[in-house]
């Protein structure tokens, strides 16, 4: 892999992180 394609990956793994942090409580409470 080239070294663009990581930056990407990782700017887009810090955008889904809030996603997943505010998501994976409702999952928990649901379960």
């Amino acid at each position: 892999m080239n070294r663009r394609k990581l930056t990407l990956l990782g700017l887009f793994l810090l955008c889904l992180l809030p996603i997943v942090g505010a998501a994976a409580p409702r999952l928990a409470l649901l379960n």
